[in-house]
């Protein structure tokens, strides 16, 4: 980009130097706008790239004034010899300079090589000589032409986390207590920003959320750049085989120059079977004399039993002499109990259906019918009701099992 202005006109006094005026105005202002970028950059460390930027579109756009284009000299000469005391080089330089939104800016760095132009006016003693002084060359010197780029400092984009689903910790295929981690990269892959400025999570600024009651206090952990969620974790003891739940991961990431940016997203994790206890307490009372027979079913939950065992404990509380009880359940267990010296006997049992006998010709499968089935029966006392009010006969019995949902 340059600037080159010369001047001719057949016009003489002030006719003329409205002329220069105006054609050396129309020229520089040319000139100008095909420098708006040079004059914009010379601005960008003094207001800011988006401010110079602003103004360079001001320069294209025309939306400024020039002022000072001249050096302005006048003289007088006799009238016989009207050039006598013509000036032709003016002490010092034109200093033009443009106002473009309130910013001025000097253009003589950008110009070089003067000129005059001079005219005359007459009054009945003598000559005034007129002299201006211009500029007559410019050129944009060398300059970085990508300044609005280089400076100007991109922040990273979120990242949205979606990796693949995870499953739970298999604790019936690989029973442990020691927390499994998986690992998840925060930043999605992406280590450096287009400024090549490295992108890290800002500290504590991560949170992970889910939809069940369970226990967060073991479910993950941050290192770094790092999520690791624990698939073992006490979390998931709600998760049932083949459920699915998700968590909710948001944090925020920094290129260390722009504000933080908000990412995050989901982990769907799969659910596996979790080992569960069950217990349930039931009294069967008889009350009178003679035999007396109960039986019944307890349903029992989740699935898997046969990994597990089932215990029965419980009381028998007999009040007649020779009176006696008996309890049977799946795999033909049983317990017997027998008064031989009077009312009020009583005796303890457990454990007696821990075992399971699958041979057992009345075995049943509780992995298919989904109930343990039990009887309790009382025999009569040989002498019948011997008190008024006499207490009731009863077993109390306590079922827990394990079993895996």
């Amino acid at each position: 980009m340059s600037f080159t202005f010369t001047f001719e006109t057949a016009l003489t006094g002030g006719a003329a130097q409205g002329e220069l005026s105006s054609a050396y105005s129309a020229a520089l202002s040319q000139f100008v706008t095909q420098a708006a970028d040079y004059l914009a950059s010379t601005q960008a460390e003094a207001l800011g790239i988006d401010a110079a930027l602003a103004l360079k579109s001001k320069l294209e756009a025309g939306e400024f004034t020039l002022h000072d284009l001249f050096l302005a000299a006048q003289t007088k000469s006799p009238l016989a010899n009207p050039d006598a005391n013509v000036i032709d080089d003016i002490a010092g330089n034109p200093n033009p300079y443009l106002i473009v939104d309130g910013q001025t800016i000097y253009l003589s760095s950008i110009l070089s090589g003067t000129d005059t132009f001079t005219w005359d006016t007459f009054t009945k003693k003598e000559v005034i000589n007129h002299t201006r002084e211009f500029y007559t060359d410019g050129k944009v010197p060398s300059y970085d032409t990508n300044w609005s780029v280089a400076n100007t400092n991109t922040a990273p984009q979120p990242v949205k986390l979606e990796p693949e689903p995870i499953t739970e910790w298999d604790v019936k295929s690989n029973p442990t207590a020691e927390a499994q981690w998986i690992s998840f990269d925060l930043r999605g892959g992406v280590e450096f920003d287009e400024d090549n400025d490295p992108i890290n999570v800002v500290a504590n600024s991560v949170t992970v959320s889910g939809t069940l009651d369970g226990d967060y206090k073991d479910l993950f952990m941050v290192e770094g750049n790092t999520l690791k969620i624990n698939t073992n974790s006490e979390y998931f003891k709600l998760l049932f085989d083949g459920e699915k739940t998700e968590l909710t991961v948001s944090y925020k990431i920094t290129d260390g120059v722009n504000e933080p940016v908000a990412s995050g997203g989901t982990i769907t994790v799969l659910g596996t079977a979790d080992q569960f206890t069950d217990t349930m307490k039931f009294t069967i009372e008889k009350l009178g004399d003679g035999e007396y027979t109960t039986s019944d079913s307890y349903e029992l939950l989740g699935f898997g039993w046969s990994d597990g065992k089932v215990e029965v404990t419980g009381i028998g509380d007999y009040d007649f002499k020779n009176e006696s009880f008996k309890v049977t359940g799946d795999a033909l267990s049983e317990h017997t109990g027998t008064n031989e010296g009077g009312k009020d006997g009583s005796r303890n049992f457990e454990n007696e259906f821990i075992e399971v006998n699958p041979e057992a010709t009345l075995f049943v499968n509780w992995s298919e019918n989904l109930k343990f089935d039990y009887t309790v029966s009382f025999s009569g006392p040989v002498d019948g009701f011997t008190t008024e009010e006499p207490d009731a006969s009863n077993i109390t019995i306590q079922l827990s099992y394990n079993y895996w949902m």
